[in-house]
């Protein structure tokens, strides 16, 4: 889990995420540097990492790559926020009646 937080720790890659996230299929790279002002060897190197710790896959289809977010790896960050939000659970002897 460590490394999916750290490769989500810059913002670009953060954003990225959410984009590909909210297209729900596989998004051109070229559609993907539209939304940003950097250069695509920037985007490139940002979406290598993204892929490196399992959040993205891609595909190649001629000179272009389609990429893709990882949903059971999102849903597997979303359970783990959601345990750290709802805080320590409690242990049975614990509980008041």
């Amino acid at each position: 889990m460590a490394n999916l937080f750290k490769a989500l720790s810059h913002p670009v890659r953060l954003q990225i995420v959410d984009l590909l996230s909210r297209y729900g299929g596989q998004v051109c790279v070229c559609d993907i540097e539209q939304h940003f002002s950097l250069s695509q060897p920037t985007i490139s190197h940002h979406l290598k990492i993204l892929r490196q710790a399992g959040l993205l896959e891609a595909e190649q289809r001629g000179v272009w790559v389609y990429y893709h977010t990882r949903p059971e790896i999102l849903a597997e960050l979303h359970r783990l926020m959601a345990d750290l939000a709802a805080g320590p659970a409690q242990r049975p002897e614990e509980v008041s009646a």
